[in-house]
Formats: structure tokens, C-alpha cells, sequence
């Protein structure tokens, strides 16, 4: 089986201008590295980029495909700080429970009632079926063995889910607001009310 890794083409124009100005694979994949990316993920991309180059052909665009049991599981560094309770903004939140291999932490109270509700209310008009990513190809595609329905709202996209995106930064010590993922919330509908 294989897996398919995506990277942005900027990261591909970045590699490619390193890789012209002469500096070495490793002090790319170290740089990626600080950057938060996984080491043998980095490492694969820069190899894949390099051999292109040996070879050339054409460098990746935006994806690569890797055999499964290439990347050796590594674990992460808490994102959240340590302690029994963190600080967020407006409130604290208590850690119910926390295990160290995987990294795992269970949280209470990051939401008000009224928080979850309006979450609900502005994400519904937006669900859709939830894809998975196709090991493949790398694109998102439906799956038929899946039945929740997922929605997203653009980082920062109102006061409301910016408040609410600084407030759970602001738990994890190494995750910061300025990242360009969506806010993603999830539905499970029931099989009796057949949709959200």
C-alpha cells in the first residue's frame, strides 16, 4: 500500500531555490523540521526533489507517494502546556486526562453551552458528506463507509470563530493562530434522524 504525502507548491519553489543556491539536503530538511513538519516526511520530500533533479525529470508539484513502512512513527512533542489545569484567555480548562505515548489530552469546559450552540447553528447550513484522504492520489474523496457530515469556516472568518480559534491556541503552547487550517466542526447524525 502506498500513502500519498501533500505539500503546498510554495514549499516546491522553496526546495527548488535551496537546492539551486546550493544548500545542502540536510540544512533543508532541518529547516522544515523547526518548522513543525515530521523528519522523515521532510527527508522524503527533499530526497524526491533531489532525484528529480539528478534524473531530470520534473520535481513533484504538490504530492509525493510513499511506501507504507517508509516513516517510522516518531511521537510528537506535547503541543499542550504541562499541568492539570491550562490557561485560555478568557477561562480555565481543566485536563481530564492526559497520556504521553501517543499524546493525548482530554479537556473540559473549552466551550460554553451557548459557544457549542452557536458553533451547531452557523456550521449546519455548510455540512457535507466527510471525505478521507485517497492513500492513492492524495485528493479528498467521499467515502461510502463514512456517515458523518463535516463543515469548515475560514481561519478568522468572523469575531466569533476568531475568538473562539485565539482560545484554543492559546492552551497549546507550540500551536499558534496564524496557521491556515480551517476550523473544522463534525456531525454524527443519528441513524433515526437521518441528517444533521
Amino acid at each position: 500500500m502506498t500513502i500519498a504525502v501533500r505539500f503546498t507548491p510554495e514549499l516546491g519553489a522553496w526546495l527548488n531555490s535551496g537546492l539551486s543556491k546550493g544548500e545542502s539536503e540536510s540544512a533543508l530538511v532541518h529547516t522544515m523540521m523547526t518548522q513543525g513538519m515530521n523528519g522523515g516526511v521532510a527527508r522524503a520530500i527533499v530526497t524526491a526533489f533531489v532525484r528529480a533533479r539528478r534524473s531530470g525529470t520534473p520535481a513533484p508539484h504538490d504530492s509525493i507517494v510513499l511506501e507504507e513502512g517508509t516513516l517510522d512513527y516518531v511521537d510528537e512533542a506535547p503541543r499542550l502546556a504541562p499541568g492539570r489545569r491550562l490557561v485560555a484567555g478568557d477561562r480555565i480548562v481543566p485536563v481530564l486526562l492526559r497520556l504521553e505515548s501517543p499524546v493525548l489530552a482530554v479537556l473540559g469546559g473549552v466551550l460554553a453551552p451557548g459557544e457549542c450552540a452557536e458553533v451547531m447553528r452557523l456550521a449546519r447550513p455548510r455540512l457535507a458528506p466527510s471525505t478521507v484522504v485517497d492513500p492513492t492520489t492524495g485528493k479528498d474523496v467521499v467515502a461510502p463507509y463514512r456517515r458523518s457530515l463535516g463543515a469548515f469556516f475560514r481561519p478568522n472568518e468572523n469575531a466569533f470563530i476568531g475568538s473562539l480559534e485565539r482560545r484554543i491556541a492559546a492552551k497549546a503552547s507550540r500551536i499558534t493562530t496564524s496557521w491556515n487550517a480551517p476550523t473544522t466542526p463534525i456531525a454524527h447524525p443519528s441513524p433515526e434522524a437521518g441528517s444533521a
